[in-house]
């Protein structure tokens, strides 16, 4: 079985270390990968490594987002910019720019997948409509493979309003939700055949490597957090450092380290924010880390602050490591956390927060006790191995179905 995916975008974050594991994990079934790109970046490297072959070719998204301005932000260039790119955005040229680009991007996308003979496209996120595009012209199966909620989580748009998007996925052979949460508030509507099937995030060999250490682990005295993702207002960064802030005074020596990257700005406001509160000796930057399991292993709690999370690879991670995790009560954190048995939820604020991060601080020997709870869930739910497996499966049945009608 040959299958062709598409990216969106270059960066390793969830999406694509995800996509990253289904192709390894698909070998395994005589799956032969090929991957479509916008461009070179991390994911092209990674997939040289694999040999697996790809093709570069510019495509746009068919989501979009205004850009909000500060009511502070003193009438500059940049303001300025700010207010035309919001002006094209509502007159949707920008919509009709990324369809242009699209339809140019379709003739050579198209020659390529005829190269490859593939048997299925396979979309690996909505955020961009070429692969379903590219499937209804070749008459190929396609499958739509759903990683966001779009507005809540990253404040998209759909250019051409969400009826389009739904009219294109009710054409999909397939859809694959990555939490029950993403079929309850992206799919609700649709009537082709949905899937759940969580993210695999480590494989089976590391997973029970990983078990001596989580076993053995021994809790440090001085308390250690971590929160794992894109720098972004939506993933809770702040919220994390106000929790410490107030844990300060009895609990001066707790650390926090913040991991991944994203606009200057937003950095510069996290930084001064731990100096405001008094926290800026407590709090490590340590940028985009491709190997977050280093991260996790140093940690002994990760905290998962994001508002609307599709389904937490973060979480799922830090469960492979027996480390317990401290979410949000929202989305996909609230299907993974089981409260009180393998981590803790939260509702909403620094303060609930904070109440949470003391809890493990006074009893670290549960908090260990929750963590190998979650190692366990882990090996049977978010091992590569299980992930490819159900993914496999959804794709037989596609080419069962097809080869029926012929």
């Amino acid at each position: 079985m040959k299958v062709v995916f598409i990216t969106h975008y270059t960066a390793l974050y969830g999406a694509n270390r995800s996509l990253l594991n289904l192709i390894d994990g698909l070998k395994r079934f005589k799956v032969k990968s090929f991957v479509l790109c916008p461009s070179e970046g991390e994911i092209t490297k990674a997939l040289e490594r694999r040999k697996v072959p790809f093709f570069i070719f510019p495509f746009k998204l068919w989501m979009s987002s205004p850009l909000k301005m500060s009511k502070k932000m003193p009438f500059t260039f940049v303001k300025l910019k700010y207010h035309i790119k919001n002006i094209l955005f509502n007159l949707k040229i920008i919509q009709f720019r990324h369809l242009a680009f699209n339809l140019i991007a379709l003739p050579f996308l198209i020659i390529q997948i005829k190269r490859w003979n593939v048997d299925i496209v396979y979309t690996n996120s909505s955020v961009t409509p070429i692969g379903a595009l590219i499937a209804m012209i070749l008459k190929k199966p396609h499958v739509w493979h759903i990683r966001e909620f779009g507005k809540l989580d990253y404040q998209l748009q759909y250019d051409w309003g969400r009826g389009y998007f739904e009219k294109f996925l009710n054409k999909a052979d397939a859809i694959i939700a990555i939490s029950k949460a993403i079929k309850k508030n992206v799919l609700d509507n649709i009537q082709s055949k949905i899937y759940v099937i969580y993210n695999g995030v480590i494989s089976e060999t590391d997973c029970n490597i990983l078990e001596e250490r989580a076993f053995t682990y021994n809790v440090p005295s001085n308390y250690t957090f971590a929160i794992v993702g894109i720098l972004h207002p939506n993933k809770g960064q702040d919220q994390a450092i106000r929790a410490l802030a107030l844990l300060k005074k009895d609990y001066p020596n707790t650390r926090l380290i913040i991991v991944g990257s994203g606009s200057d700005k937003y950095l510069e406001d996290l930084k001064k924010l731990c100096c405001d509160l008094g926290v800026g000796n407590q709090v490590d930057f340590l940028g985009y880390i491709s190997n977050p399991f280093e991260v996790y292993l140093k940690a002994d709690v990760i905290l998962m602050c994001s508002k609307f999370e599709a389904m937490g690879r973060v979480t799922a991670e830090a469960m492979a490591v027996a480390r317990p995790v401290i979410g949000y009560n929202s989305g996909g954190t609230a299907e993974i956390i089981e409260n009180g048995v393998n981590g803790l939820l939260y509702n909403g604020n620094h303060e609930d927060l904070a109440n949470c991060m003391l809890k493990f601080i006074k009893n670290p020997k549960w908090a260990k006790e929750l963590g190998i709870n979650g190692w366990q869930k882990a090996q049977k739910e978010f091992t590569v191995e299980v992930y490819a497996k159900r993914v496999n499966k959804v794709l037989k049945e596609i080419i069962n179905k097809n080869n029926k009608k012929k």
